[in-house]
């Protein structure tokens, strides 16, 4: 039946949908729907665990929302609803920026048969994707960099390395980009261990996907990987970790740091690590444990300890710490701490009620007590463990903007 009030009603879902969260949608105060007025509505929209459904609270109601505004399935309604205007709060400047899409690639693994997928921001105006490397001729010997990018202007995308004349012996810097600097890259680790961000459908990392763009345009390259245990793979994927968080992990998010050099011509000494709560863990363990790799991380709401996180979570993986204190000690950045070498920013809610604030104030004062001097802590009163507050988010990414700005350029 498509009646009028069901074309209002999914106009007003399908602009919800795009503008996502919760959206008011004001009216007049005449609730006839006939003249055009109408009362206040509120559209409370969440992700739902089936692909590509949204889930809407209306007026007391509750329907479903194919993502792309085609379907709409009224579940349960009361009532009838009255004409509704959808507000948009975004100014003109923000609706004229231009978003950059990642690419989808696959970075090799040197640690198994196989690659991981990850999502790759390039330089919007060379173009995202990465060309193919042809083979090296017969008798040629195969290099790392053979098939690094020729061209000298900052940013550009790879091209094809053409093989050594004859005679010609292949060398590290040969397909090197002549008298250029390399580039710099910031890659990002998702959080909860078990997510899975590398898809085509609007992000949970929705944030950190517009600051992955602000980047780009200031001239970085951006990797986002699903590294081992991400959901989405399969069984033997999602349980590599069993009794060892933070090795497999280290290990894919090693290979797309080599995968960025190879590939995009960018600077060993110049690449930046960052993530939240599993994110902030897995970036400790980077500085901690491969120093000298990366050149500066933020560790958001990190984890430092898994003996004090929730126990139902952590005990399916590291079983119980009483009976296997073994897989808890090789787990938890505090026993590494020693292995920081490259700057570190810590930030963290001061009421976060997931991730306690305690883990990383024992890791800030384990890292007073060996010495070091490179660490930074940014609390955050009154926040949890997903801000609430747009100030704290805003705070946060310009000290993360800074941290990459000071050590990776």
């Amino acid at each position: 039946m498509n009646t009028p009030k069901r074309q209002h009603l999914l106009a007003a879902c399908a602009a919800g949908a795009v503008l996502a969260g919760t959206t008011a949608l004001p009216s007049p105060a005449s609730a006839d729907p006939g003249d055009g007025a109408g009362v206040q509505v509120t559209v409370d929209i969440q992700k739902k665990r089936e692909p590509g459904v949204l889930a809407l609270s209306v007026a007391g109601g509750s329907v479903a929302l194919a993502e792309d505004g085609s379907t709409l399935l009224v579940r349960q309604f009361v009532g009838t609803l009255p004409k509704v205007t959808v507000t948009d709060t975004r100014t003109a400047e923000y609706k004229a920026m231009q978003w950059a899409a990642p690419t989808f690639v696959q970075v090799p693994s040197t640690h198994f048969n196989g690659s991981v997928w990850a999502k790759f921001y390039g330089n919007a105006s060379a173009g995202n994707a990465p060309t193919s490397c042809p083979p090296p001729q017969a008798g040629e010997e195969e290099s790392a960099s053979r098939c690094a990018r020729q061209n000298s202007s900052k940013g550009a995308a790879p091209s094809s390395c053409p093989p050594p004349q004859a005679g010609v012996e292949e060398s590290p810097s040969r397909c090197a980009r002549q008298n250029a600097s390399k580039g710099a890259a910031v890659i990002f680790v998702h959080g909860a261990g078990y997510t899975q961000n590398v898809h085509q459908q609007w992000p949970y990392y929705f944030r950190e996907q517009m600051f992955h763009n602000l980047l780009l345009q200031k001239g970085y390259v951006v990797l986002d990987m699903d590294y081992r245990a991400s959901e989405g793979y399969g069984r033997d994927w999602r349980t590599s970790i069993y009794r060892h968080m933070g090795e497999p992990e280290l290990e894919d998010l090693r290979d797309g740091r080599q995968w960025l050099i190879d590939h995009w011509n960018v600077d060993p000494k110049r690449i930046g690590i960052y993530g939240g709560s599993y994110g902030g863990f897995m970036t400790l363990m980077a500085l901690f444990q491969a120093p000298g790799e990366f050149a500066a991380g933020a560790a958001l709401r990190p984890v430092t300890d898994w003996t004090q996180y929730n126990h139902e979570y952590t005990a399916n993986i590291l079983n119980d710490p009483q009976l296997d204190p073994i897989a808890y000690a090789r787990s938890s950045p505090l026993e590494f701490a020693d292995g920081l070498k490259d700057p570190l920013l810590i930030c963290h809610g001061v009421i976060d009620d997931n991730v306690l604030f305690e883990d990383s104030m024992r890791l800030y004062q384990r890292l007073i007590e060996l010495h070091k001097d490179n660490f930074t802590l940014s609390p955050y009163p009154l926040d949890r463990h997903g801000f609430a507050n747009a100030d704290s988010w805003l705070d946060e990414y310009k000290r993360i903007y800074r941290l990459f700005e000071a050590n990776l350029k």
